[in-house]
């Protein structure tokens, strides 16, 4: 069966609108990890003053990268005030 990328943000979108509360605290949730990780194509992650650091996204979008597609990653779409409205594909 092939995973398609539409049916992962659709899935994403139903989770949000099911409990807002719970996918909003699973993707802005952050956790540290050392550089042998962070320099691998497994994970997408951010590089701060703290180190290397990932979330949900970044773990999904190293799936896609390694075995989907290349190009295209989930983003997390916020309005002004932070607030999750849900999540689209977008190309790199």
């Amino acid at each position: 069966m092939e995973i398609k990328l539409e049916d992962i943000v659709n899935q994403l979108n139903d989770i949000l609108k099911l409990d807002k509360e719970f996918i909003t605290n699973l993707v802005t949730s952050y956790e540290p990890m050392n550089t042998k990780l962070a320099s691998s194509d497994n994970i997408v992650c951010a590089h701060g003053t703290a180190g290397y650091n990932a979330g949900v996204i970044g773990l999904l979008n190293g799936l896609i990268y390694n075995n989907i597609n290349k190009t295209t990653r989930i983003a997390a779409v916020y309005n002004s005030n932070q607030e999750l409205l849900g999540f689209k594909l977008v190309e790199v």
